[in-house]
């Protein structure tokens, strides 16, 4: 959990600092240098305080200069956060010793990002036990993401990918210690949360695709066929050894905890408002207050109504044209294709983009997601993928999801220049 520094990376990675900004009467060429200098620091710390990291930001890191890290996953302890936290108070209080003032406007802008980053790591640990780490989108989610969308290239992939795999019973054990430490605490998931997590785990233990995607990556190595051979038993063992018994404890755990006494929403819970003012303040960005944001809704929702009772009244037959409109096409990648096509009339054009769009193994493929993007590494930007799951079958919420994830949603905006 080592700072969500990821929308700051492509600023430490752009063209000097020093270039196309407006002078500032204030400025300090040593305290410009300075600021770099912190930056560097960052982008290093980041990329190799986390192997993961590491892997998928850089295809080359010996380019940058960096030292390859403990190949781990990770920790998932209690404290392992709290170390974390620790250490972004100390990253805070070097950030401050710059004086803002004396840097460029590109500095400034970029220092305000950190800074506001920085203080939002620092707060949540005031909310931790609403931090739970299973769930949609979450570990055991993103194990099983990292897993088989890992860069598989050389043998030194491979060899660091079968000690990722042998380190997932250790790193689970981790979350299901703190799971139960919450648990005691009173801080329990709805049911509906863990029957979700529940098929997540048995549905892909249940499946091969990291057995899948080694086998795919190895036709493509100049290996001989009894090396292919060993890697894909190694890997085999491995999945069997830490992998699932670590998904069948997890499993376990969900099936064992207790109904929660409240499964209501975070406003019945003691400490939930500030919770939930501080979940919108992060992932909006914005101060608004919880009231300011409500009354803005109920604005916007009413003039919707207003809106839709218009257009009924001067169309009658808005009924069977919405039924009628037709997708561009069923399948993803020419769904993705006519996205790409047709934005430019309201977004601004950029340079073409190199992407693919494939579909998932079905033993991975959950009900909750329909597509996701998958980011790539900041030396090889071209590697632009969209992952879709083969069920989804509602063509009309899938183009929405693609258009989220792909053109003008998060592949367009990693690309925009």
């Amino acid at each position: 959990m080592k700072k969500a520094l990821q929308l700051v990376l492509a600023l430490l990675m752009s063209v000097s600092l020093f270039s196309c900004t407006k002078e500032n009467v204030n400025e300090n060429i040593e305290t410009q240098k300075a600021f770099e200098a912190f930056l560097d620091e960052q982008f290093e710390e980041y990329l190799t305080s986390d192997f993961l990291n590491y892997h998928y930001s850089i295809v080359d890191p010996t380019s940058y200069g960096l030292t390859k890290p403990q190949v781990t996953l990770g920790h998932l302890s209690t404290q392992s956060i709290l170390d974390d936290i620790e250490s972004t108070k100390e990253d805070l209080q070097e950030l401050k010793s710059i004086q803002i003032n004396e840097l460029n406007q590109e500095q400034q802008r970029i220092y305000k990002i950190l800074e506001r980053e920085f203080n939002e790591m620092i707060e949540q640990e005031q909310y931790l036990n609403f931090y739970f780490l299973f769930g949609e989108s979450k570990v055991n989610d993103n194990l099983v993401t990292n897993f088989t969308e890992y860069r598989l290239q050389n043998e030194e992939d491979l060899e660091d990918y079968i000690i990722l795999l042998n380190d997932v019973e250790r790193y689970l054990n981790e979350g299901i210690e703190r799971t139960k430490e919450m648990a005691q605490a009173g801080f329990i998931q709805k049911e509906s949360e863990k029957k979700a997590i529940l098929e997540q785990c048995e549905s892909f233990i249940s499946g091969s695709e990291i057995q899948l995607h080694v086998k795919d990556a190895l036709a493509n190595m100049e290996l001989d066929d009894a090396t292919k051979k060993d890697y894909e038993k190694r890997v085999d063992q491995a999945v069997n050894e830490s992998v699932i018994p670590a998904y069948k404890a997890l499993i376990d755990l969900y099936y064992e905890l207790p109904k929660a006494d409240n499964q209501g929403s975070y406003f019945e819970q003691e400490g939930g408002r500030d919770y939930f003012a501080y979940l919108i303040k992060t992932k909006i960005g914005s101060e608004k207050s919880i009231d300011t944001w409500i009354k803005e809704c109920e604005d916007v929702l009413e003039e919707t109504i207003q809106d839709w009772i218009h257009v009924m009244i001067t169309n009658p037959n808005i009924d069977e044209e919405l039924n009628s409109i037709q997708m561009p096409s069923d399948n993803a990648k020419d769904m993705v294709k006519a996205l790409e096509e047709s934005i430019y009339k309201e977004y601004p054009v950029i340079d073409e983009v190199i992407y693919s769009v494939d579909y998932l193994d079905a033993s991975v493929a959950t009900d909750l997601v329909a597509a996701y993007y998958v980011i790539p590494p900041i030396d090889m930007p071209n590697q632009n993928v969209i992952k879709v799951n083969p069920n989804y079958s509602d063509t009309t919420d899938l183009f929405s999801t693609l258009a989220h994830e792909g053109f003008p949603g998060h592949l367009y905006q990693n690309n925009y220049r």
